[in-house]
């Protein structure tokens, strides 16, 4: 789908792709790259959790990160 006029992440136009009809407000980015995943979710306004298994990244601190996808379902399973 993508073009020459249509950019990849972390454009924020890939991300406005990517959601489809729901709001920024609506969507979560659970992803592996900090750079192009994660910093370009929350440029398009979208909540991002940093997978990151073998602690590989510096981050900031405002960010959600986890190890493992199960941590997902542990924490939304305790709130």
């Amino acid at each position: 789908y993508f073009t020459d006029t249509i950019k990849n992440k972390p454009n924020k136009e890939a991300f406005d792709i990517a959601r489809g009809p729901y709001k920024p407000d609506e969507c979560i980015m659970i992803r592996d790259n900090y750079i192009v995943d994660i910093q370009g979710a929350i440029h398009a306004g979208i909540k991002a959790i940093l997978l990151d298994p073998k602690n590989k990244y510096e981050y900031e601190n405002k960010i959600k990160k986890i190890n493992e996808l199960e941590e997902l379902l542990w924490n939304f399973m305790m709130n």
